[in-house]
């Protein structure tokens, strides 16, 4: 039902527009080439693409999709880029379901396997997740349920159960979403810390300070250190780019993080709409007869 207008259409139509999927396409293909030529040493030539030539870096104009071409890379081995496209697409979102399934059965085992898939799928093909499919950056979701599951011990088990091999994985896992996206590392982030402060709370309160190491301290800190170091070599260019357009105000980066008042206010036009409602939903500088020509033109 998700990908319907595809496949109905013998993968004459790719979702959900022709202007970013096929973008998000070339960046995959990008990948793919690059890293099965003899040029795969070469990050200059991954990061700079065949377009605004001779600036460098300008992959890192967008969002890199690297993860994404992992994936991608292996259908292209045997099919073309529009069905390698398409076959990503169905295997994320199966990925993203069994994800989700191993969360609520890690969670709640007693529950009956019915309602582990029922929440699964409901949660995995919401509109809000489907809506994604022409934002394929913040598609995979796959590595969220390792991260549930670990904050749910983080909360609900003893503080001293929770060991310094367990924070090392629950930080792996989400340093590895940045291999797909940075905006849903950020994401993850901001539920992990309030699980964090939650369970700091629980330490405080029962004055339990010890932190164990745990049995697999070793291999827990060489596959965070190697998420880091992934992590750091991916996003350099990211940082490099700041000489080219500047940053953003740092007054409109926090206009723009998620706040508690987020959870009150919202749209009317949401599915679940908030308890509390905006009392002006267009900003008053777009809306009336004020907004004349010249700021059409402007924009």
């Amino acid at each position: 039902m998700s990908l319907w207008p595809s496949l109905s259409s013998g993968i004459e139509r790719l979702q959900t527009d022709p202007g970013d999927t096929l973008l998000n396409l070339y960046f995959m293909e990008h990948a793919y080439k690059h890293f099965t030529s003899a040029a795969i040493v070469n990050l200059d030539h991954y990061w700079s693409p065949d377009f605004f030539w001779p600036v460098r870096d300008t992959l890192a104009w967008s969002d890199h999709l690297l993860g994404q071409a992992t994936i991608y890379g292996i259908f292209r081995i045997g099919l073309n880029p529009f069905l390698s496209y398409l076959a990503w697409l169905v295997l994320t979102l199966w990925l993203n379901y069994i994800s989700i399934r191993y969360a609520c059965l890690q969670i709640s085992p007693t529950t009956n396997p019915i309602w582990l898939s029922l929440a699964a799928l409901v949660t995995s093909f919401s509109p809000s997740i489907i809506q994604q499919l022409g934002h394929p950056q913040l598609l995979s979701l796959f590595l969220i349920g390792p991260i549930l599951w670990l904050c749910h011990r983080l909360i609900s088990e003893e503080p001293e159960n929770f060991e310094a091999a367990d924070w090392l994985a629950l930080f792996s896992w989400l340093l590895a979403n940045g291999f797909f996206n940075i905006y849903i590392f950020v994401y993850s982030c901001y539920g992990v810390l309030i699980c964090i402060f939650i369970h700091i709370a629980k330490r405080i309160r029962s004055k339990s300070m010890i932190l164990k190491a745990g049995e697999r301290l070793i291999g827990s800190l060489a596959v965070f250190t190697a998420c880091i170091a992934i992590n750091i070599i991916i996003y350099l260019p990211y940082l490099e780019t700041l000489a080219t357009f500047g940053k953003r105000p740092g007054d409109e980066i926090i206009n723009n993080l998620p706040k508690p008042m987020s959870w009150l206010f919202g749209s009317s036009q949401w599915l679940l709409p908030p308890p509390l409602l905006p009392i002006e939903l267009i900003p008053a500088g777009l809306a009336g007869p004020n907004r004349n020509s010249s700021q059409a033109g402007a924009f």
